[in-house]
């Protein structure tokens, strides 16, 4: 995102993350405005860096020729979201608290995802109490920071139920996946997930393209179909999904959803990318639409009554 929002729009990004693994691994994510750069595309970057420095094309110096400047991106990025979910919510109330009487508990699992709890949930009026290991620590002290943890989402659910909380959510390590856990908390991550959000597509944009890979199940695929949209299976790599779904779009098939069992998830409307605060904030928009739409109805019946 840093690529495309202003005022910074950078020529290209890199993010340092080897998501859930272990303490003693780490890995780069290469970015541009097209979104993430491909293993292919990786390796041939990598390829020519070798070849010159193997030839010694290139100096190598340690001395930086321009003085590194440290930035506040993530403050945009958060304000980038939460005015999402106000614009899309239009609260007619409390347009900008939309979140006011919502208790929401994130798990980051000591990753980077304490910043939706912060900057997100709490400046919308959210209450966040309860929440668990925001703090960021790469030796993860807790648990493995991943929506498919079992420990991740018992915990996760042990607070939703012990704070009687609307919505438990689930980050992993780096944040392009995520899990929820209903206010019943009932854990909602691999294919009820990707349902879930087939579902907000699909009322979105009626017939759309799902693309998910082939480890999901046939009742999946009948959930999508029996509401009208086209399910396309593909091969197993959260990459290999979105890159499909990329395809379809440019041959002129309407696909809004690539979604991995893992919890990658991407949509066409959010550039492609596999992020799962986005993913959050399309979720909590619709608790709250049909918790405002639930308020109308009463109103409208306790109305009906008296006349």
């Amino acid at each position: 995102m840093s690529t495309l929002l202003s005022p910074f729009a950078y020529d290209a990004s890199i993010m340092m993350t080897a998501s859930h693994l272990p303490y003693t691994r780490n890995g780069l994510k290469f970015f541009t405005k097209r979104g993430g750069l491909t293993s292919p595309e990786v390796k041939e970057i990598c390829d020519k860096a070798a070849r010159k420095y193997a030839n010694r094309l290139t100096k190598v110096s340690t001395m930086l020729r321009t003085t590194p400047t440290r930035v506040d991106f993530m403050s945009c990025y958060a304000k980038h979201l939460r005015d999402i979910i106000k614009e899309r919510v239009n609260h007619p109330v409390h347009y900008h608290t939309p979140l006011k009487g919502f208790q929401i508990i994130v798990n980051a699992g000591n990753g980077s995802g304490g910043f939706f709890t912060w900057h997100v949930l709490d400046k919308l009026g959210a209450d966040t109490f309860g929440s668990l290991h925001l703090n960021p620590d790469g030796m993860f002290p807790n648990h493995i920071p991943n929506p498919e943890d079992k420990t991740a989402m018992a915990l996760t659910r042990a607070a939703v139920l012990q704070n009687s909380a609307d919505l438990g959510i689930v980050f992993d390590t780096d944040v392009d996946r995520s899990g929820v856990v209903d206010n019943s908390g009932n854990p909602i991550n691999g294919d009820k997930l990707i349902a879930l959000m087939s579902a907000i597509v699909l009322r979105e944009h009626p017939g759309t393209t799902i693309v998910t890979d082939a480890r999901t199940s046939v009742e999946l695929t009948r959930f999508i179909t029996n509401r009208g949209g086209q399910h396309c299976l593909y091969r197993v790599g959260y990459g290999n999904v979105i890159d499909k779904g990329i395809n379809l779009n440019k041959d002129g098939i309407e696909t809004h959803l690539m979604m991995e069992t893992s919890g990658h998830g991407a949509l066409k409307e959010n550039y492609y990318l596999d992020d799962g605060a986005y993913m959050m904030v399309k979720i909590i928009i619709e608790i709250v639409r049909m918790k405002l739409a639930e308020s109308h109805r009463q109103r409208d019946s306790r109305s009906h009554k008296r006349s």
